[in-house]
């Protein structure tokens, strides 16, 4: 079966992320936001969740510590989305830490204005509502993925995730995707171990499924007729 057309798949991110943010823009007053550079660290595991990020650009990462030291990704925010609002909704600490991956444009809100916000504007009340069960139905997704799909179609996914946040043009039935996450990272995110990951790029160069070009991927959006 062929893939979705990519730029379907652009247009309805695009479309969801702008529609959401134009709609807390107005809800909550919010100016055009902050940008950060790659790599920065917006909130720390362990303090105190007084902040949401909603994110307008870019690409954040959640990480999170373990009483090891050993520190793993949890996850991808993507615009439209609050970086972590769980813990601040339940008034404790941040469960997990964020970073930026890309340059990032967000909109810092503080849980106090939200809370009155969500308490007295049904709207508001209803768009956050929405966003949280989109949230737990990818968290579904993703553990129902674990048990009945493959490493690669899990990682195509993730592909597609990164590409169409990157937005970036490739040649033919291509999407670029930059090299943002190390090889432990992005095993990480789709639960297997780099090992597994390296022998997996490997067989998709080798079928054509990936072409290398400097630091970045060029995943093909259409699986060669062999594969079909």
């Amino acid at each position: 079966m062929q893939e979705r057309p990519r730029s379907d798949a652009f247009k309805f991110q695009r479309t969801f992320a702008s529609e959401a943010i134009a709609a807390w823009r107005r809800l909550l007053n919010l100016n055009l936001g902050d940008r950060f550079p790659r790599h920065t660290r917006l909130f720390d595991q362990g303090t105190a969740a007084n902040t949401l990020f909603l994110i307008e650009e870019g690409l954040i990462k959640l990480t999170y510590l373990q009483a090891d030291g050993k520190e793993t990704i949890l996850g991808l925010r993507v615009p439209g989305q609050f970086a972590e609002y769980c813990s601040a909704e339940l008034a404790t600490k941040y469960f997990a830490s964020g970073e930026t991956i890309t340059e990032t444009r967000v909109h810092k809100v503080q849980t106090e204005q939200l809370s009155r916000v969500l308490s007295g504007n049904i709207e508001a009340a209803a768009l956050f509502r929405t966003q949280e069960t989109a949230d737990l139905l990818n968290a579904c997704i993703e553990v129902v993925s674990l048990k009945g799909e493959s490493a690669e179609r899990r990682f195509e996914r993730l592909l597609w995730q990164l590409a169409i946040v990157q937005e970036k043009e490739a040649p033919g039935d291509f999407v670029r995707v930059d090299g943002l996450l190390s090889n432990v990272e992005l095993a990480a995110l789709i639960s297997i171990s780099p090992e597994h990951l390296s022998r997996l790029k490997h067989r998709m160069l080798k079928n054509g499924r990936l072409q290398r070009e400097g630091n970045a991927i060029l995943f093909s959006i259409t699986r060669p007729q062999r594969d079909r």
